[in-house]
């Protein structure tokens, strides 16, 4: 496209009806902000793409140095061809021309008329020359009355996009407060009940847990008084209407606690506190300073047979090798013949902890891994699952006793209901058989009046609807020890719980 002689840079730069000039860029405008002026342009990677980007320049002090900049600053954002051929144009546009041509020119550009939507660009531009000299009135809000209707109808419109914005603002910082404040609550209720297992990442683990050290709760501890200061620092803070950022609430916090902490340390606490698996959020990493078993040398890394030792005895039941097996192991053959010297020596605190064999096991080898089952082994009647269910069953009936599953009433009223006693037409010898085999289970046993009665398991009574059985299941077993809580079961892992 050529480009007319009556036109000025300016015009050339920011007008759409010379669109077809520029090649990558578009839409270039000039705005106010916060009392200064900023060009702001769109730019395509090729001619042909479909998408742009945004650009926009440095702030002018005036209007009129950005409506000098505006030519110069879009044409440093065209291809080589273009600008090549833009600043040719501008040159000649620079050389000076007679007053007779100019006046002509001026009044060609006086009389001509122009079509609705160039008289719409030049009302929004800035050049106010060109508006007096066709006659427009001006519609940008940078320079002209704010009586305008449009005007008017836009400062409304960017009224309500502030309060919008204040609006989303104060949503995010109500619910970035209740945030705060739940983990407080959390981290100070898990403090006061001395819960250090749940501030630590796997400390819901029995192996793990067993491998944590004195060390490891009272550092846990601290880092939830630490981060629970912080986070109560900001809530005051916004409460307030105080500006503070994150890393100077952690500072304020670590100050309060009256200790060597910084402030990035805090930070990087909370941090790790939001780290890791969705059952860890909310817990902290374990230190890896501070064991009490750290100064301990591993015997394995001097004795290459005790090494392969070791590991033979792992290898023969690899699939149920644990911490404790390996404690035992080791307490049993290897330190059973050992004096208090060498174990001073050797930096071995008796003892020997959980966190320790794992340390040595790791060094030769050993490591956790999680595995799938890809076949399945009936190992219900194997001689270790029997022995270790027989250590289970016997444990079971001690704490047994001290749960609400007993039942007691008088000697005549069992033999009636479950001894085949009962006034009926006829008495199979079947039922006496069952009869009989019931009553090896039951606890016969005396009142302080002299009065026979029966314990029974509420598995052995199959009508819970008589009135006795209701008020019999109120109390553990007469068996079990005084002066000890009962035992609720829940689950069908049957763990047991013990109200404080």
């Amino acid at each position: 496209m050529e480009i007319p002689n009556n036109v000025t840079p300016y015009e050339l730069a920011t007008d759409p009806k010379y669109a077809s000039i520029w090649r990558l860029t578009f839409n270039t405008k000039v705005l106010p902000e916060s009392n200064k002026f900023r060009i702001h342009l769109r730019k395509r990677p090729s001619a042909t793409a479909t998408t742009s980007d945004r650009f926009s320049s440095k702030h002018y002090a005036t209007l009129e140095e950005a409506n000098e900049d505006v030519f110069d600053w879009r044409m440093d954002h065209e291809p080589a061809t273009v600008s090549h051929y833009l600043k040719q144009w501008k040159a000649t546009k620079l050389v000076p021309v007679n007053n007779e041509v100019s006046k002509k020119v001026k009044a060609d550009e006086s009389t001509n008329t122009l079509s609705p939507k160039r008289k719409h660009s030049v009302a929004m531009s800035c050049n106010t020359e060109l508006q007096k000299a066709h006659g427009i009135q001006a519609m940008n809000p940078s320079i002209l009355n704010y009586n305008h209707p449009r005007i008017i109808a836009a400062s409304i419109q960017c009224v309500s996009n502030i309060k919008a914005r204040k609006y989303n603002q104060l949503v995010k910082t109500l619910g970035n407060q209740y945030v705060r404040s739940y983990w407080i609550k959390e981290l100070k209720q898990k403090h006061s009940e001395g819960d250090w297992l749940g501030l630590i990442k796997g400390g819901y683990d029995p192996e793990i847990a067993n491998s944590l050290t004195p060390f490891d709760r009272d550092h846990a501890l601290m880092k939830a008084r630490h981060v629970a200061a912080a986070l109560q620092v900001q809530c005051e803070a916004v409460d307030k209407n105080i500006s503070m950022t994150w890393y100077n609430a952690c500072s304020e916090g670590a100050q309060q606690m009256m200790n060597n902490i910084k402030g990035r340390t805090v930070a990087q606490w909370y941090r790790d506190m939001h780290q890791g698996e969705r059952v860890d959020i909310g817990r902290f990493s374990r230190s890896t300073r501070g064991h009490a078993s750290k100064p301990s040398r591993s015997p394995f890394r001097e004795n290459f047979q005790l090494t392969m030792q070791f590991k033979s005895w792992a290898r023969q039941d690899l699939e149920h090798l644990t911490i404790q097996k390996a404690l035992n192991w080791v307490e049993t053959y290897f330190l059973k013949d050992w004096s208090v010297q060498q174990l001073h020596d050797n930096g071995f605190p008796y003892p020997i902890s959980h966190y320790m064999i794992g340390t040595w096991m790791k060094e030769i080898g050993f490591e956790y891994r999680r595995y799938k089952k890809c076949y399945y082994v009936d190992r219900h009647e194997d001689p270790d699952v029997v022995e270790a269910r027989n250590i289970y069953i016997a444990d079971h009936f001690e704490t047994e006793l001290r749960e609400k599953c007993w039942t007691v009433m008088p000697l005549g009223e069992y033999k009636k209901t479950f001894m085949g006693k009962k006034k009926v037409k006829r008495i199979t010898a079947d039922d006496k058989k069952v009869g009989k085999f019931m009553d090896k289970d039951v606890y016969h046993f005396k009142d302080r009046h002299d009065r026979d009665w029966v314990e029974l398991h509420v598995d052995r009574v199959f009508d819970y609807n008589d009135a006795w059985i209701d008020i019999a299941l109120q109390s553990m077993s007469v068996r079990a020890p005084k002066n000890v809580k009962p035992i609720c079961v829940m689950g069908q892992d049957e763990t047991t719980d013990q109200p404080g």
